[in-house]
Formats: structure tokens, C-alpha cells, sequence
């Protein structure tokens, strides 16, 4: 175990501190291994079908992490306690390899443990500490791509460089969302509390660590027997998901395609339904504005900088009316959250008077790039240059640069 980021057991290999299981006896088949995976939780929690079938996939994927490139967070969240998050994450630690268990962490404790057992990193109630902890975030962040999951620390007396791994599964439970940059390395599973109608069995650890045993020994011998293929597999993946979903689902699908049946259906089924409920640009302040701008340019061609900004301030979202000490966003601030889109204010005509403001066409690239989901066409580069805004002060009478027309 890992408690307050130190380990309590004697860490002296991975043998005696987190011993592998025997393999099976004979060869695995991929099916039921999965049936038996999404079986076991379903047996103790309440989710969906979809749910359920991505963690067996997920599990395989730690049992095969090897084969794989990009290893997907599992992200575990509800909106209160007592939804199940803490069970769940009991449960994959007996049918997890090499799993350690923790509350609480220390940056230090989490690169180099990693970095010597390569386990299965299960974290709970992140919710209390991992906010507060940007070099953990980017310690856990660093881990999502095999090529580059490393951190570089001094040891020693000499303060010598070395280079630590970061690789491996990780699951994360929390009430509400991970940060942004990590929830986007992750594939999101939502419970919610159980209500009266849904039946599971009482949680009881004897029998699930019973029931786990032998899973777990199937799975190291499904790992063991299917590494080389599952190298080789490139399986399609939904096109409706963004690219760095594909590359978060890419590992899960490759197992259901190898397992065959009925699987690859499922796990691509299950992507289109948990990847469209969540976006990784939500809650981004720059996204978030461009929400509100597509929204005003549904009936307006333009808007002065005073008026978006009166409007941002008196809007029910929280975010603009106390974006900086509980004072609402200046015109100033929306400017400088446009900046990285090359966007600027410009004097502009509106209502046949001239104010600094914004004009819909300038944001038809950013509304198709940012925005997937809005009916913005998308642009091609010659033409998004005209509708820069020095394109449309060369071709448009109406946009004055400071100079009233």
C-alpha cells in the first residue's frame, strides 16, 4: 500500500512486494475472460452496460500494457459519495496486476514506485489533494504515452540527473472532474448512487477476492499468450471520436478485435457512447467563450467589445461575472483570452456607429476547429486568411482600423 506517499511494505522487487500470479493452466479464451471481468462488477456496482464492458477491456489492456503505446486513465467519477467509486476500485485491485492502492500521495512516492514495480496505480478520492498538486498532475500526465512517460530528478549527494518512468495503468476516482489536461488522457466512467430499484450483492471482501483469483490468473496467462498480436493490431476506431480519444480507445478496441464475437461491437459502441459525453476542451475558458460568442453571432453579425463583455457580466455563468477577484471580465480579459486565436479587437460598424468590437466572420476557423459540434462549415486556409481581420479591413468598407468610415 501507499499511504500519505509512502510505501508501508518492503519495497525490495517486484517478487515479494507485488507478486505475479501463476498462470493458468490452459489456454484463455478472450470472451469469456471479458464476460467474466464485466461480470465480477457488475455483480457489486451499479453502471451501465457500456460501462462495465470498457473496465474488463481496461483491465486486459493493464494486463497487456507492453503491446500498447498509450495507456488510457481510467477516470472514475460521480457526483456524490456513496456511488460505488471506492468498491470499484477495491474490485481492480484484486483483478489488476501488480496493483497499489492509494489515498494520498507524494510526487516523489508516485515517479518511484512506478518507476520500479511498473504496477497499477489506483488512486481514490483524488478529489481531496490531486487539484492542489501540479507537479503530481504532470507526473500522472507524463505517463498517458509510453515514448515520452519519464520525469528527470537529482539524486544523490551529488545531485547526479536520472531519468525515472512514469509508465503505467492508472485509475483515478473523484466526486466531479479531474483537471482538464488529464481527464483528455482519460476514458471516463460516471456512476451514480444506487437507487432502490437496482439490485447488486453486498460487497464482501472474501468472496470477491475469491471470485478475483482466478481471473486474475487468467489474465496473466491471456497476456502472456497474446502480446505479439495484439502488437500487430490496428483496429478501427468510431470516427466520431477527436483524435486524442482515438488514441485513448485505440488499446481497448485492439483487445475486443483479437477477442472477436461480439466484443468488437461493444467496445466501439462503448466509445461512441462514454467519448460523446464528455470533451476535453469543457470547462477551458477559451472554449467556454467561444460558446458564447457562437451563441450572440446566431443573430448579430457583430458585437463591440462593451457590449460582449456586459454580457459575459451579467450572464448566469458564474466565470465571467467573478472572473478575477470576484470582479466581472474586462474587455481587456476577453481580448487577451482571444490573443492565442490571433483574434483581436478591431473598430468595427455597427447600427451605423463605430466601436471596437468582434465580427462573426473572423471566428468561422475557431468555431469549426474549437466548436465540432456547432453548424460552422469549415474553412480552408486561403480563406480563413481573408477573414482575419487584416483580410477584411482590405476587402471590407465597414471594419476602419481606428478611422470612421
Amino acid at each position: 500500500m501507499v499511504s500519505g506517499g509512502k510505501i508501508t511494505a518492503e519495497a525490495t522487487g517486484p517478487t515479494p512486494f507485488l507478486p505475479d500470479p501463476s498462470p493458468w493452466d490452459t489456454p484463455i479464451d478472450s470472451c469469456e475472460l471479458l464476460d467474466e471481468v464485466a461480470g465480477l462488477i457488475r455483480r457489486y456496482v451499479v453502471l451501465s452496460t457500456e460501462s462495465a464492458n470498457t473496465i474488463a477491456l481496461w483491465v486486459l489492456h493493464a494486463w497487456a500494457l507492453s503491446a500498447f503505446d498509450i495507456s488510457p486513465i481510467l477516470c472514475i467519477t460521480s457526483p456524490t459519495k456513496r456511488c460505488g467509486k471506492t468498491t470499484l476500485l477495491e474490485i481492480l485491485s484484486y483483478i489488476s496486476p501488480r496493483a497499489i492502492s492509494a489515498s494520498n500521495a507524494t510526487p516523489a512516492s508516485v515517479f518511484r514506485i512506478l518507476d520500479k514495480f511498473s504496477p497499477v496505480l489506483l488512486i481514490d478520492e483524488a478529489d481531496t489533494f490531486l487539484n492542489r498538486r501540479a507537479e503530481l498532475r504532470g507526473i500522472i500526465n507524463s505517463g498517458h504515452r509510453r515514448s515520452s512517460a519519464f520525469v528527470i530528478r537529482t539524486v544523490g549527494e551529488e545531485h547526479g540527473p536520472r531519468q525515472f518512468s512514469t509508465w503505467g495503468a492508472k485509475a483515478i476516482a473523484l466526486i466531479d472532474r479531474l483537471p482538464s489536461t488529464l481527464e483528455d488522457r482519460s476514458i471516463v466512467i460516471e456512476l451514480r448512487r444506487r437507487a432502490a430499484s437496482e439490485i447488486i450483492a453486498p460487497f464482501r471482501l472474501a468472496e470477491c477476492r475469491a471470485a478475483a483469483e482466478p481471473i486474475k490468473r487468467k489474465a496473466f496467462r491471456w497476456a502472456k499468450d497474446h502480446l505479439v498480436v495484439l502488437r500487430a493490431i490496428d483496429p478501427k476506431i468510431p470516427d466520431e471520436l477527436n483524435d486524442r480519444a482515438k488514441d485513448n480507445w485505440r488499446p481497448l478496441v485492439s483487445i475486443a478485435v483479437l477477442a472477436g464475437g461480439e466484443w468488437p461491437r461493444r467496445a466501439r459502441s462503448a466509445a461512441r457512447a462514454l467519448a460523446k459525453e464528455f470533451d476535453e476542451t469543457d470547462g477551458e475558458p477559451l472554449v467556454d467563450l467561444l460558446k458564447e460568442l457562437h451563441h450572440l453571432f446566431q443573430n448579430a453579425d457583430g458585437i463591440s467589445s462593451a457590449e460582449l463583455a456586459g454580457y459575459l457580466a451579467s450572464s448566469d455563468e458564474k466565470r465571467w461575472a467573478e472572473w478575477s477577484h470576484s470582479t466581472p471580465i474586462s474587455q481587456r480579459q476577453v481580448a487577451r483570452l482571444l490573443d492565442p486565436l490571433k483574434i483581436k479587437p478591431h473598430t468595427i460598424r455597427i447600427a451605423g456607429k463605430t466601436a471596437k468590437g468582434y465580427r462573426r466572420e473572423w471566428f468561422d476557423d475557431a468555431f469549426a476547429r474549437y466548436l465540432p459540434g456547432s453548424d460552422r462549415n469549415t474553412v480552408t486556409s486561403a480563406h480563413y486568411r481573408k477573414l482575419t481581420p487584416e483580410g477584411i479591413r482590405n476587402n471590407r468598407p465597414d471594419v476602419t482600423d481606428g478611422k470612421t468610415s
